[in-house]
């Protein structure tokens, strides 16, 4: 599965990752890159999702696989085949997001080979003779995606003289870009959407279908609404599923009250939803409600389920209070048992006493 998990916040991490800083020193303007296709595509996918922007750069970033080497009438060239993508990214290397942010990221990488491994390509398959791939890029489900720049000849200075500062300018990014909104629409589970049966119902037309000019179409843009609300509606009815279930299974649990209100709130949305969508079906203004709707149906679940106080709960079984009071009771109880035991021989002792004495 390719997708991302849902959430309404995303952290898009534009990250630059220069393998041989000493050869090749590079900096990007990626600001001015973000604000052409890519921040109409954020601003279109707004209702659904709130993206923030982070960027870093970072260098020596090596590979810990060698590519295939391949003679090229310019020279040698690195490929990199389908076998060696599942290996490139390397422990060394963070890919943690903003510091201040706990919301999922989505990785962004453009990766500039060192020296020694330049130019570096990517095959379509596994064989020899594959054709490259024109993107040079690929995507890495539910993390994001890769697309490796290579630099050219005139930009790798001599070591002697040591490395200039180049900068990867707005239209120098642009393709990558396009490959990066390509895999964003993958990972968001965008769909190219398209009428059937065209063809043969209105065989003497030829249909086109343009491409946006904010990387999604109306249409697109639609089937990503309604399939985002019923996956939310359905998400969030598995949670408090899962929540009745944990609850049911520890009886001594003690459900606080922030918690029942966040399970109230999840449940008057969801209804909300089913209201929303029987009244109006085929209004525009009734699928975005409902998807609001569905975003704090699958919010407030997962707030109720993961609150610290009930995932505590589920590491402390009663197993664990015997283990842990058992210790502290049990110097207590050992006198007072001897004790008692005492008493009650004494006790006993004495009955019979006074049985002998009346006989």
């Amino acid at each position: 599965m390719r997708k991302v998990k849902f959430s309404p916040e995303y952290q898009l991490t534009f990250s630059l990752l220069n393998a041989d800083p000493i050869a090749f020193l590079v900096d990007w303007d990626i600001n001015s890159a973000v604000n052409g296709t890519m921040r109409q595509f954020i601003k279109a996918v707004s209702k659904l999702y709130d993206m923030k922007i982070n960027t870093q750069i970072q260098y020596f970033a090596t590979l810990a696989i060698n590519p295939d080497k391949t003679a090229t009438k310019d020279g040698v060239a690195h490929i990199l085949r389908p076998r060696h993508l599942p290996h490139f990214l390397n422990s060394e290397w963070s890919f943690g997001g903003s510091p201040v942010s706990t919301n999922p990221p989505i990785n962004l990488v453009v990766y500039i080979p060192s020296r020694a491994q330049s130019p570096m390509y990517i095959s379509e398959t596994n064989e020899k003779s594959s054709p490259l791939l024109e993107t040079n890029g690929f995507l890495i489900p539910q993390w994001g995606g890769i697309v490796i720049v290579n630099p050219s000849a005139g930009q790798l200075v001599n070591l002697e003289t040591g490395a200039k500062l180049y900068t990867l300018t707005a239209s120098e990014l642009e393709a990558p870009m396009q490959v990066f909104l390509a895999q964003i629409r993958t990972l968001l589970g965008v769909k190219e959407t398209k009428l059937r049966g065209l063809d043969s119902l209105l065989p003497a037309f030829d249909f086109s279908y343009a491409r946006s000019a904010v990387g999604i179409t109306m249409w697109e843009l639609d089937r990503l609404t309604r399939l985002t609300t019923l996956k939310n509606l359905r998400d969030a009815a598995s949670t408090l599923k899962s929540l009745v279930a944990l609850i049911e299974s520890l009886e001594n649990m003690v459900i606080l009250d922030h918690i029942r209100e966040e399970v109230s709130a999840s449940l008057e949305a969801i209804h909300s939803v089913r209201r929303t969508m029987k009244e109006d079906d085929k209004m525009t203004s009734a699928h975005d409600a409902a998807l609001q709707a569905s975003r704090i149906a699958i919010t407030s679940a997962e707030r109720a389920f993961f609150d610290p106080t009930m995932v505590s709960l589920l590491y402390f079984p009663d197993e664990q209070k015997l283990a842990v009071y058992l210790p502290l009771l049990l110097p207590v109880a050992v006198p007072l048992l001897s004790t008692l035991m005492e008493e009650v021989r004494k006790y006993v002792k004495k009955r019979r006493e006074g049985k002998v004495k009346m006989d």
